[in-house]
């Protein structure tokens, strides 16, 4: 027990290390546009409306309420720009899924030092910066603490009240986040192969967690908000297929985020070439691989739990293969890798205990000199995602693409920086000019220049995904506010909420509009 305090004590102080210096800086934590600026995250006297299917249209059309309630219930207490506190909190998320990591390595290795190296490569992978330095990805934070803890009851024991646990667990992380799927298929693959259990034996212990997830298909079906709130993103015929050609084809860029850190934190989704066809060169190449890989994992599971953290990675990347499931626009991110990120240190761990047992002491040492080379470049990551601008310029630098453009053309003009601002707000990469020029069209009414301003939102009108009305109509009201044309501004308004009845921002600025106009004094 005072071996693993102390190991708890310095895995806590690499994390420290690693973090320490960057806890007080907004980032895209508590930036302008965190999640935790939601105005139904305010307190927790939301979270039925977080439950609901009007909040629908703030997660991406997704249900996975869990997350949002814990955040929203935390908010009554602390504020959102409350950096040390949100950072804190993610942090010691993630630790504790160290060390939730840590006893399920620990069922599994020979050696408690190969267990406690597995441990040191998940919590320093950079991986794990891209989750907690987002608090929009807290869901797959505390989705995959769910997880972990249904994964260490189910290793317990079949029987008991722990077993019991285990899918309300799994109930739970399904509710907070996607990834969660990943645990029955992983649950087969290791009662049939590490346990060797008949096929018939392994489906029983792993049936009960089909319940949870015939819970939740109605709701992932069916429980949609109403179309004037959000538009789902149409996806072309056939869709679900080149999505999934093109996330086989991008496992190289995976491959090396996952494996080297190298790569992150370029936008996914518009890096990787988009493939239509399952002949395309880079699809058949890159499918063999992976089969290569499952394969050497499925033979190497039935001896090393090595093989094992093969299945996991694969595994946790199941949920995301397609948009036939996965009805997203990043249908790659980074922060799909967490659960993978658990897998490859399962890796290692398991190929250092195999070693050890051969009396290769070296391969401790080459774990460690891993594990220092992922902390390196957690510390590198943690240092660019220190604020807006840094974080999206070297997104921009690592592949020049219209979302890293448009974010870093915004992060500049936050700082008052018009030309750069412009420079990338209608840079070469941009394709739908129409929401920068709604950024500057309320940048330029908020500065008195009205022409400008008017000019911009013409040319920024145009049909919308998501939220409808939301960029557009603001910033007409904005304008029409500033201008003295009082009746156009309520008018805006008025849609904006309609779409939306969630909006303060929108609420505060017709509540002025009606204060101008003088409804109050008509009122008395």
């Amino acid at each position: 027990m005072g071996r693993k305090f102390w190991a708890w004590l310095v895995l806590a102080a690499g994390l420290a290390a690693t973090s320490a210096l960057y806890i007080g800086t907004p980032g895209l934590v508590t930036g302008p546009e965190s999640v935790l600026r939601l105005p139904l995250l305010s307190w927790w006297g939301n979270v039925p409306i977080i439950f609901s299917k009007d909040f629908l249209m703030f997660t991406g059309g997704h249900f996975r309420p869990l997350g949002y309630a814990v955040l929203a219930s935390l908010r009554t207490f602390f504020p959102a720009d409350a950096t040390w506190f949100w950072r804190t909190l993610f942090l010691l998320v993630h630790f504790f899924n160290a060390v939730l990591a840590f006893h399920i390595f620990e069922r599994f290795a020979h050696r408690t030092s190969a267990a406690l190296l597995a441990t040191f490569v998940f919590a320093l992978h950079p991986i794990g910066s891209v989750v907690f330095g987002q608090a929009g990805n807290f869901h797959y934070l505390l989705g995959t603490t769910f997880l972990l803890g249904s994964l260490n009851l189910y290793l317990s024991g079949h029987f008991g009240k722990r077993y019991v646990l285990s899918p309300v667990l799994f109930l739970l992380s399904l509710l907070t986040c996607k990834a969660g799927g990943a645990l029955p298929l992983f649950l087969l693959a290791y009662e049939v192969l590490y346990r060797r259990r008949p096929i018939r034996r392994s489906v029983l212990y792993a049936l009960p967690f089909l319940g949870p997830l015939l819970v939740l298909v109605p709701f992932w079906l069916y429980y949609k908000p109403h179309p004037l709130h959000y538009q789902y993103i149409s996806f072309a015929e056939g869709s679900g297929w080149f999505s999934f050609f093109s996330v086989v084809g991008a496992t190289g860029l995976y491959l090396k985020g996952l494996l080297a850190g190298v790569g992150i934190p370029a936008v996914l989704h518009e890096t990787a070439e988009r493939i239509f066809k399952f002949y395309h060169p880079k699809f058949l190449v890159w499918m063999f691989v992976n089969l290569i890989i499952l394969g050497a994992g499925t033979l190497a599971a039935r001896r090393t739990w090595a093989g094992l953290g093969i299945l996991l990675a694969y595994c946790g990347m199941v949920p995301f293969l397609s948009t036939a499931w996965n009805g997203v626009e990043e249908y790659l991110y980074w922060p799909y890798l967490y659960l993978p990120s658990l897998g490859l240190a399962m890796v290692v761990g398991g190929v250092v205990d195999l070693l050890l047992s051969k009396g290769k002491a070296w391969a401790l040492a080459a774990g460690y000199a891993l594990v220092v080379y992922y902390g390196i470049f957690q510390v590198r990551l943690n240092h660019i995602s220190r604020d807006e601008l840094s974080y999206w310029r070297r997104a921009y630098r690592l592949h020049p693409c219209e979302t890293a453009s448009f974010n870093l053309g915004k992060a500049h003009l936050r700082r008052g920086e018009v030309k750069q601002a412009l420079d990338f707000l209608f840079s070469p990469q941009i394709s739908r000019a129409r929401y920068s020029c709604r950024v500057m069209s309320r940048y330029y009414a908020r500065k008195g220049d009205y022409t400008a301003s008017a000019v911009h939102l013409r040319m920024g009108s145009g049909e919308d995904n998501g939220i409808q009305f939301q960029d557009y109509e603001m910033a007409e009201a904005e304008l029409f506010w500033r201008v003295g044309a009082l009746d156009h501004a309520e008018d805006a308004l008025g849609r904006v909420l309609t779409a939306n009845p969630y909006n303060v921002d929108a609420m505060a600025l017709l509540a002025k509009v009606w204060l101008k106009k003088g409804y109050l004094r008509a009122a008395r």
